[in-house]
């Protein structure tokens, strides 16, 4: 029987749905989230702010305090159906980094100005990418992100990791077998575990929770 590690938790009524008896799976959260208080973000949103990037669900959940109006430019699809299902006006939506600047690319003939939502370890694609292409943005750091001790007393046939600052935390507590398979839920995760472990991760054809656990499972049983 499969050992598998899930580097971020998720109720065991979910597991036992995705994963049938032949995995035994252990989640964890490596990381946790500090967020900021939310009157200290309003206070820092320009009063004619109208463009709004998010690209963690965290983010998008946090700021929905705000009641903001305006256009939103989105990487990740729970974000996406978060802000349809508050009746936000989502212009598009991406996977990743990448597509992300190419679509605002595409999208703008003419300088534009972004509030961009972001963690404390946000990466520089975005704004980077941003200013690259002409545009002005501020960022708000609406939330923090942590390492968590995690007490881990076995070692596993796969492990799966979901964020840079996941994999993080996992390396400063912990090793990955040889033998073990590791996945990673995109391309930016995978490259933390290149970087990080030297190791080449299996990644899903999408950055999403079910993609990567449909692939956990075939790539195991094939195995078997």
């Amino acid at each position: 029987m499969p050992h598998i590690l899930l580097t971020k938790h998720y109720p065991e009524n979910q597991i036992n749905q995705d994963f049938d008896e032949s995995f035994k799976v252990k989640s964890e959260d490596f990381i946790i989230s500090e967020f900021v208080e939310i009157g200290s973000i309003r206070n820092q949103i320009p009063a004619d702010a109208q463009n709004f990037i998010v690209t963690s669900l965290r983010a998008t959940q946090h700021i929905e305090q705000l009641n903001l109006n305006g256009d939103f430019y989105v990487v990740g699809k729970k974000s996406e159906i978060f802000l349809l299902e508050h009746k936000k006006n989502v212009i598009f939506t991406t996977y990743d980094a990448a597509s992300f600047l190419v679509q605002l690319e595409e999208q703008f003939n003419q300088p534009q100005k972004f509030v961009y939502f972001c963690s404390n370890i946000r990466k520089d694609r975005i704004p980077n990418g941003i200013q690259e292409l002409g545009h002005a943005y501020v960022e708000i750091i609406t939330y923090k992100t942590k390492a968590r001790k995690v007490e881990i007393t076995q070692e596993f046939d796969a492990y799966a990791f979901f964020s840079p600052s996941g994999v993080k935390s996992f390396a400063e507590q912990y090793d990955i077998p040889k033998k073990a398979i590791i996945f990673a839920i995109g391309d930016t995760t995978g490259e933390a575990i290149k970087n990080v472990f030297n190791r080449t991760p299996i990644i899903p054809a999408k950055p999403e929770y079910l993609s990567l656990t449909q692939t956990i499972k075939a790539y195991l049983d094939a195995e078997k």
